[in-house]
């Protein structure tokens, strides 16, 4: 009998692929690359080249990094039409999304590392950031992308080289930098589906021979996707996007150079993008919530009991056909119609704006001096109709700031076989949360808090602040042990403190607009929600991480890497809506999770360079793993035990001049032990808004003509199953979907004027984004959805 475990489908296949890369690249072959074939895959046509990225904080061939990454170059980005942030996670095996408000919101997850809580004072375990900027609130991780340099992605725990910790990965997006001696810039204006206008443009101009600088802008705008039935009510799903950069450039020539960047963004939309299905709770004969399925067009029963039993749910004991407990029921989910009482256009707002200095400068031929000075402010405010059906029920509203700084100083040292980089790193955040769940004065819940017909809604309140200061040191050698093998060895200590106030209060309504807090308005008679009693708490973390990697290149063009990380992300808060959820003092703060990735992964080459395969597997064991778990209208973070394991691989091939094709592919199966999903009952789950499968492919083909260049390019992306929420009930999974997308474009031969056409989402899949489980407080689920088909053109002209 063999000892070897059973491999899993997505394993086979990819260990498959795999093996046959590698074994026809072997070096010392036919297909193996000389030294001077860099040069040669740096000028591949169509900006799918080797990209130089500072994923190690130094300038590198990316081919050369032994750590998991995805990067695309400025031209990338132009060529795959990526205008938002989180569009990147269409080409990156591994990467995915989280979403709140309608997907107003999203946060990336990375290998089954997820956290889809809407406070704005969590952070997320995938670190984001602008030109070496930390972005702290998760509503940081949504923004259009303009005027940039590349983005690279970097997989697994990050800290022994980047600023902020970080147990999933990183994100960091580089903007273009002004170019002393040379008036350069572009101005891209795009029309495409919904009225859609987008404006990009950017100039840098010098200042004499040694400074220079760099402005850009972006507006960003379509109309409403969603039509609302609903009489005197805004349509739902739109986008008005403008902000602004300006970077000033100091650089004498001698090994010094000092960049202040000043930005600016602000983004409306409409309140939550949300549609309305309906769903029914399923109860065991202990009256434990134990599961929810999506409700059939003839479902009568406002919950199910053993066997099969219909069973009330509150005062509610049956429902009209395949509605919510109100009576209200959507005869087409995704069809991107609805009929919602509490619909605003610009209601919500996102502001961010930031200031940044970042001096360099030569110590000597091998050493290197930096410091980063970052401030970053960001102020929020959100609403969306919870039960999202013409009846007033009850709304969901937000208002929060964070105010960020952070300081960084670290030395490199290159020294051939040896390279040191370490460093301080400083980050304070404050943030002030407001949410709740405003009752309006004509809501049909109202009387259950003895208010009459004349008397003001309530608004119940929860309100959190939290300050927090890091403190981190941090080191990383990489030394060259022959040529062929390098040891890379990295470590960092954290401490970080927390200041934390949590109230849940409940406020006269006299602002429907806004959610309240203003001590005035403060009722004492009328009953409390759970929680209430006002909790404050200083506590502190000393964590360290650390990183052990061996990497072999037996020849050129060839990487082999192995190693074991240990990533650390700090403690935290819960400030959970005050939703009739029983939730103790002593579970508001919960511990720091620890994760032990085990790593390797392969980057290899061969035919000339016009093939690459990279591809890694890992195995990731959590401690006091930081899951968020949504239940009735709101939702908590505990600590739990997890797992991961997975595989990636990408192809990219140049068989003939002109043509390139890029195939990827992930698998991820993430196991939470023994989550609780109900009083008493607990089971093994799989990770939010974490597909087991992801692939993608592209090919682009660049046709010279007798003036120009025709590039005609077609590209899709498949995302398997996943949940919505992590007590993975039936109606929690949605659905896996396939996009197809199609582009042409012409470049002129001075490459001054660009012209392309798309359309993306041909076939026009609707397909969800997420989905909130209200099964007890009003049978229905709120469902969002990507965009439909949409087509556009633009016109770019550089100079």
């Amino acid at each position: 009998m063999s000892n070897q475990l059973p491999m899993k489908p997505g394993f086979r296949f990819l260990f498959a692929a795999s093996a046959m890369a590698i074994a026809a690249m072997a070096p010392g072959g036919a297909l193996a690359q000389d030294a001077s074939q860099d040069e040669n895959v740096e000028q591949d046509e169509g900006g799918f080249g080797v990209i130089v990225v500072t994923a190690q904080r130094r300038e590198e061939n990316l081919n050369d990094v032994g750590i998991a990454v995805n990067a695309f170059s400025g031209e990338q980005i132009k060529e795959l039409g990526l205008v938002n942030s989180t569009d990147i996670v269409k080409f990156s095996p591994g990467v995915f999304i989280s979403s709140d408000t309608g997907g107003q919101n999203q946060k990336f997850t990375v290998r089954g590392v997820a956290q889809n809580d809407f406070l704005d004072a969590v952070e997320s375990p995938i670190a984001i950031y602008v030109d070496n900027g930390y972005i702290a609130p998760q509503q940081g991780q949504v923004f259009g992308l303009f005027d940039l340099e590349r983005v690279e992605v970097l997989k697994g725990p990050q800290g022994t080289l980047f600023g902020r910790n970080a147990t999933g990965g990183l994100v960091h997006y580089v903007s273009n930098k002004p170019v002393i001696g040379e008036t350069t810039g572009f101005v891209d204006a795009l029309y495409g589906s919904h009225d859609n206008i987008r404006l990009e443009g950017a100039v840098s101009v010098p200042l004499g021979n040694v400074a220079a600088i760099r402005v850009s802008g972006l507006l960003d705008r379509h109309d409403p996707l969603i039509e609302n039935e609903f009489v005197g009510a805004d349509d739902l799903y739109d986008r008005d996007t403008k902000a602004a950069r300006a970077h000033f450039l100091l650089d004498p020539g001698n090994g010094t150079s000092l960049r202040i960047t000043a930005s600016y963004s602000n983004a409306t939309q409409s309140s939550g993008n949300y549609e309305a299905g309906a769903i029914v709770p399923v109860f065991d004969a202990s009256g434990r919530w134990v599961d929810s399925v999506l409700a059939s067009p003839t479902e009568t029963r406002a919950g199910i009991g053993p066997g099969g039993v219909g069973v009330a749910v509150g005062a509610v004991s049956s429902r009209a056909p395949g509605s919510s407990f109100f009576g209200y029921r959507d005869e087409n989910v995704g069809d991107f119609r609805t009929n919602t009482n509490y619909a605003v256009a610009n209601a919500n707002k996102y502001k961010s704006w930031g200031l940044q200095a970042e001096f360099e400068t030569e110590l000597s031929d091998d050493i290197v001096l930096k410091s980063i000075t970052d401030y970053k402010g960001f102020t929020k405010v959100a609403s969306l109709d919870v039960d999202a059906s013409p009846v007033e029920v009850f709304t969901y509203m937000a208002d929060a700031s964070t105010d960020t700084l952070s300081q960084e100083i670290n030395l490199s040292y290159d020294g051939g076989d040896l390279n040191l980089v370490g460093g301080l790193y400083y980050l304070y955040i404050d943030n002030d949360t407001l949410q709740g769940l405003p009752f309006a004065s004509d809501g049909v819940l109202k009387g259950a808090f003895g208010l009459g017909p004349n008397d003001p809604g309530l608004d119940f309140t929860t309100e959190v602040g939290l300050v927090t200061n890091s403190y981190s040191i941090y080191g990383q050698l990489d030394y060259d042990l022959s040529p062929q093998i390098r040891f890379v060895l990295g470590s960092r200590v954290v401490r970080e403190e927390k200041d934390f106030d949590f109230a849940q209060n409940t406020y006269l309504n006299l602002d429907e607009s806004r959610i309240e807090a203003d001590p005035f308005q403060l009722l004492g008679p009328v009953p409390q929600p759970p929680g209430t009693t006002p909790f404050s708490a200083k506590f502190a973390d000393t964590l360290w991480l650390g990183k052990a990697q061996l990497e072999f290149r037996p020849d050129d063009g060839y990487l082999f890497y192995a190693g074991v990380n240990r990533g650390v992300k700090s403690g935290n808060v819960n400030g959970p809506l005050a939703d009739g959820s029983q939730i103790q003092a002593d579970q508001l703060i919960y511990d720091p999770e620890v994760l032990w990735s085990y790593e390797a992964g392969f980057k290899v080459e061969g035919f000339q360079g016009d093939l690459r395969a990279n591809g890694s597997v890992y195995y990731y064991d959590y401690k006091d793993y930081q899951a968020f778990t949504f239940v009735n209208v709101s939702g908590f973070i505990t600590n739990e035990q997890a797992k991961v394991v997975g595989a990636e691989l990408e192809l990219i091939a140049t068989p003939f001049d002109g043509l390139t094709a890029v195939v990827s592919g992930a698998y991820s199966d993430s196991k939470i032990k023994d989550l609780q999903f109900a009083p008493g009952l607990t089971k093994d789950v799989e990770s939010v808004f974490s597909p087991k499968y992801q692939a993608s492919y592209l090919l682009r083909y660049d046709i010279p003509l007798s003036s120009g260049e025709l590039g005609l390019q077609a590209d899709g992306s498949y995302t398997g199953k996943r949940w919505s929420n992590l007590r993975n009930f039936q109606a929690h999974r949605l659905d896996d979907f396939f996009l197809q997308n199609f582009r042409v474009s012409w470049e002129d031969d001075s490459q001054t004027w660009l012209l392309s056409a798309f359309v993306t989402n041909v076939f026009d899949k609707r397909y969800n984004v997420e989905r909130f489980d209200l099964g007890t407080l009003c049978g229905c689920t709120d469902e969002s959805f990507g965009q439909p088909r949409w087509i556009g053109a633009s016109v770019r002209y550089s100079f």
